[in-house]
């Protein structure tokens, strides 16, 4: 099977990260692929290179819209949108009438250019749907969500979502959409346990308000009345030119937990510092799957998470398999510090132990990628049937005199 996967950027975000699990099993299993990533260098390229993967860089741009203050921006930022959708598109669409691949798999939402060459050239797209589309901050689709869900519903064009919630969002078709969860580790790679726990909280996502660190240091600040030796760590990209990141200064400074709250930036050792975190704190309004959430739990950590979207499935899940709770739920500022407290002061081992066992039983790569395949080759089956069908048609028009009406009781 030849595959060209399409990325919105170079980096190894979680989106990427995702992808970059995909292609390994794929190549494994002998697949060609190809993979398109955006023309900024990035780690994402050095990865594929380590894991033998071909790649080429293009124009890619996402396609969103930013809302502006004036008219006369508005009408400018759209106006340059266009050119760079139409700079995209072509990019994307040189590629394919090289490569000739059976399917065209496009890593998030708010990226149009592989749909649109899938169009023109006739091949089968799969759009892995990862976001709450013209939900979350900054994913407005260009030009608008009508013409997203237009696009998702084409009739070539098959929808793999990370969530219910996502397949929700898309409206996805019964027989056509799938719900398909991402892989998070590999069986052949499962992470030790067992790790002695030291006094500190956790953070890891990017320092940005869809991703709420703000409102996880404000919690720390009141936690650490009643806690002084605990230090809260935050591990993630930081803009330190960012209004948002100056808020969460300010806010540190506020409580005067400079000593104890450390901005320690991308980190290549995450999973250590789950392994012996007392709690991590998950405070993100619109998760799509939940990739930290279902990390920290492989990693023996106990998830303090906030009720919605990807967080809150992934604790349902664990409900419905378990019977038992596998995190503790959060919906606003007073039940998170009674959480973290909770996580603080309660043995929570039982739980530690089922969460880490939903995750092996249900978020592994090779059970996410077996899953992906067999809805590739539904795909292609049905694209053959439909091309089978078309012929057929074609050679019963041939047939009738002018005027007959078509009946297909004449050819059985």
């Amino acid at each position: 099977m030849r595959v060209l996967y399409i990325a919105h950027t170079s980096n190894l975000a979680g989106s990427n990260k995702a992808l970059l699990n995909i292609v390994t099993q794929m190549k494994k299993k002998g697949h060609v692929i190809l993979v398109i990533t955006n023309d900024v260098p990035g780690a994402l390229d050095e990865s594929l290179v380590n894991i033998g993967v071909l790649y080429k860089k293009c124009r890619i741009c996402q396609s969103t819209w930013h809302p502006a203050n004036s008219v006369f921006k508005r009408i400018k930022f759209n106006l340059n949108n266009i050119f760079r959708e139409y700079r995209s598109f072509k990019d994307v669409d040189k590629i394919v009438k090289e490569f000739k691949p059976d399917i065209i798999h496009s890593n998030v939402g708010p990226l149009a250019a592989g749909i649109y060459a899938s169009i023109v050239n006739g091949i089968p797209h799969v759009w892995h749907q990862r976001e709450f589309v013209n939900s979350y901050p900054g994913l407005n689709f260009f030009p608008s969500f009508s013409c997203f869900l237009r696009l998702a519903h084409y009739h070539n064009n098959y929808n793999i979502c990370i969530t219910c919630g996502v397949f929700e969002n898309i409206q996805g078709r019964k027989f056509q959409d799938v719900v398909i969860y991402d892989g998070v580790f590999s069986i052949s790679e499962l992470p030790k346990v067992n790790v002695s726990k030291e006094k500190y909280i956790l953070f890891v996502g990017n320092i940005h308000p869809g991703k709420g660190p703000l409102g996880v240091i404000t919690a720390f600040g009141e936690l650490h009345k009643d806690y002084p030796d605990y230090k809260l760590l935050i591990a993630g990209n930081v803009n330190k030119d960012s209004d948002y990141y100056k808020k969460c200064v300010e806010e540190v400074e506020k409580y005067k937990i400079e000593k104890l709250v450390k901005f320690l930036g991308l980190r290549s050792d995450v999973y250590s510092l789950m392994s012996r975190a007392k709690m991590i704190v998950v405070n993100s309004e619109f998760e799509g799957f939940g990739f930290i959430t279902a990390e920290a739990m492989l990693n023996d950590c106990v998830v303090v998470g906030k009720n919605t979207t990807g967080t809150k499935e992934q604790f349902d899940v664990g409900l419905q398999t378990t019977g038992h709770e596998i995190g503790i739920r959060f919906s606003d500022r007073s039940s998170l510090l009674l959480g973290m407290k909770r996580a603080l002061d309660e043995d929570l081992t039982t739980m530690r132990q089922l969460a880490r066992q939903v995750v092996i039983e249900k978020y592994s790569l090779e059970l996410n990628v077996d899953n992906i395949i067999k809805y590739y080759n539904s795909i292609l089956e049905k694209n053959e049937k439909n091309t089978q069908n078309i012929k057929k048609n074609s050679i019963k028009r041939r047939f009738y005199k002018k005027g007959e009406t078509a009946r297909d009781d004449y050819w059985y």
